[in-house]
């Protein structure tokens, strides 16, 4: 019997799984159409029926990681180090991998990794602290992240929350941006015209936890599920040595951690009866993209009244409103900003578009891509080549569309660079186009394409690879449909 270190995954390429026997179970190949659910309910299910149970063996892990992979940058690593191409580098060290967690989770030996923190620009130029779990931890979050999502969807899935919550329900046919410009339409149309908007200040991070605990436990079957739903709450983070000082101070470690599967869900429950207090009111309606909000009412008077209103409820939950961003407008007389977006409903006008400075940071991230100084933005490839595992060109433009991949064939690069910035540039705009491109101009897309075309030839010259440079057609929003797949680049 091959014994293996419950401590790490196996990242060794000569694995084999075929006789692996764990806790009395043999492990069987689940790709040759085999399944595990017999004999684990041999084996497991009369000792335990709690939640804990039901929910960490093999064939939910496999959904999980499938679904994690799916989503994730092949290069995305944690704490550990392994990066999710490593972890799930071919079948067999995947099943092994897979197995060695089920292991840890039924003995109880499970214990989460520390987050591993770093940042990134935001459009104000400030810096937006990140926490990224380990592979193992992801995919044990998206377990319960889909357990938790049915039993709290009827309180977080109400009309007035539209924030972070697509990818737990695949029977959406519209994004959550379209829905919000629809509701605020409508209620436009039935005088509801006099306009709060405003932010909750540093949200993420002021979520008090003994608070959100108090309110999870009611929808717990039994306690089994406690010790590692705390665990994931009262986070610790692994490289903050590692980090500049004032990169530090950004990382607090209280309220919840923002990058993580987990987080959206919680955050949105955490706020579902300040949701249902709005949702009671008549002459007043409340829209909430996660932390941005803005409360539509019917007079002027109602909505004077608003932000005290708004300030008690969130102090309850220890939370505060960012005056910085809190205005008040009659939307028929003038235009407002929400969620990156100009929207004006001036009866003369009533158009809605893409905010100028968006289109301008978008333009400033496509420029860093291709900035020599700012290489590792797009090739990070430490870890691959100190551990001397490249990985293949083929993983690297799988979601690429098949006509760039065909140009990156008939090229012939040497060099590794070309396909992880196609690769990067085809995500980048699969996932801006996917958010704003029913508010796309024509000149916003124009533009759009014809500088990202720009940089490419400038940088492929450079190259010397002049000949076949891709079309225009190849970087407008058609190109980029949902039906391809493309995943959103991540950092």
């Amino acid at each position: 019997m091959v014994t293996r270190s419950l401590q790490k995954p196996v990242i060794d390429q000569s694995v084999k799984t075929s006789n692996l026997s764990l806790a009395g179970k043999t492990a069987v190949s689940p790709l040759k159409g085999e399944s595990l659910t017999a004999t684990r309910t041999n084996n497991f299910c009369n000792i335990s029926e709690t939640v804990y149970d039901r929910l960490f063996f093999y064939e939910n892990l496999q959904i999980a990681w499938k679904e994690v992979k799916a989503r994730a940058n092949l290069l995305s690593r944690g704490e550990s180090g392994i990066t999710v191409f490593e972890y799930g580098r071919n079948a067999n060290i995947t099943q092994e991998n897979l197995l060695l967690l089920e292991q840890k989770l039924i003995s109880r030996s499970y214990k989460p990794y520390p987050y591993h923190a770093f940042t990134v620009l935001k459009s104000n130029h400030k810096k937006r602290p990140i926490l990224s779990p380990d592979i193992e931890d992801r995919i044990v979050q998206r377990i319960l992240s889909k357990h938790f999502y049915s039993l709290l969807a009827p309180m977080i899935n109400n009309s007035a929350s539209f924030g972070c919550l697509k990818s737990f329900n695949k029977k959406q046919k519209t994004t959550p941006i379209e829905k919000v410009i629809s509701k605020i339409r409508l209620c436009c149309n039935e005088g509801f015209i006099y306009l709060f908007e405003s932010d909750i200040e540093n949200f993420f991070p002021t979520i008090d936890r003994e608070l959100l605990l108090t309110m999870l436990k009611p929808y717990m079957e039994d306690d089994s599920l406690n010790t590692i739903i705390e665990h994931y709450i009262n986070y610790e983070i692994g490289n903050l040595s590692t980090l500049s000082a004032s990169e530090r101070e950004l990382f607090i470690e209280e309220g919840i951690a923002q990058g993580c599967i987990f987080s959206p869900l919680l955050a949105n429950f955490y706020l579902h009866d300040f949701d249902e207090y709005f949702l009671q009111q008549k002459d007043c309606v409340l829209i909430r993209y996660m932390d941005d909000l803005v409360i539509l009412c019917k007079t002027s008077e109602r909505r004077n009244h608003i932000e005290k209103e708004v300030q008690n409820l969130l102090n309850l939950k220890k939370l505060s409103l960012k005056k910085c961003k809190t205005f008040k407008k009659k939307i028929d007389e003038e235009s407002f900003s929400f969620l990156g977006l100009e929207i004006n409903m001036q009866p003369s006008v009533n158009t809605i578009r893409v905010e100028k400075k968006k289109i301008e940071n978008f333009r400033t991230k496509l420029k860093n891509m291709f900035s020599k100084n700012k290489r590792k933005y797009v090739f990070d490839r430490k870890t691959a080549r100190r551990k001397k595992e490249d990985v293949p060109r083929k993983e690297l433009v799988k979601h690429v569309p098949k006509e760039f991949k065909k140009w990156l064939t008939d090229q012939e690069f040497k060099r590794d660079d070309a396909y992880y910035l196609v690769r990067n540039i085809c995500q980048l705009l699969a996932g801006w186009y996917g958010y704003y491109n029913p508010y796309l101009t024509k000149s916003d897309i124009k533009k759009i394409v014809g500088y990202t075309r720009g940089l490419w030839v400038t940088y492929f010259k450079q190259l010397q690879y002049s000949r076949d440079i891709p079309s225009y057609e190849w970087f407008r929003p058609e190109f980029y449909k949902k039906d391809r797949k493309l995943k959103k680049l991540q950092t």
